[in-house]
């Protein structure tokens, strides 16, 4: 189990990654998912793989990083569900306005993000 955490870190990695060099692409998911159905569907997939995260970090190295990683991913995917959607239409809209050097930045953190969770999750 702790590959599929090793895989989850490296997807993050990736997407970080491409986000630094075609920040249009944060730009495009972003629009994508600023629906409402969309919005739903993604935060229960990151509820989900925050959850996950919390059942497989036993067998990781360090797994007290993936439990931090899974009760604040989880928290903040459940927290969607309970913010008006005018609220967070505002929040998407506000993202969408910065300037691509903002979504380069952001990328480099999901870039090192990933590496963490691949560092983290680790088998043992």
């Amino acid at each position: 189990m702790a590959y599929l955490i090793c895989f989850i870190g490296l997807f993050t990695a990736v997407m970080g990654c491409s986000v630094v060099m075609q920040p249009a692409v944060l730009s495009k998911t972003l629009q994508f998912c600023k629906k409402p159905p969309f919005l739903y569907l993604s935060s229960g997939i990151k509820a989900a793989i925050g959850i996950l995260f919390l059942i497989w970090a036993t067998s990781c190295n360090r797994p007290w990083i993936i439990i931090l990683v899974g009760i604040l991913a989880t928290l903040g995917s459940l927290s969607m569900f309970f913010i008006p959607k005018t609220r967070s239409q505002k929040l998407f809209d506000y993202i969408l306005r910065q300037p691509q050097w903002i979504f380069r930045v952001w990328g480099l953190t999901a870039l090192a993000f990933g590496v963490l969770i691949i560092w983290a999750g680790w088998p043992k």
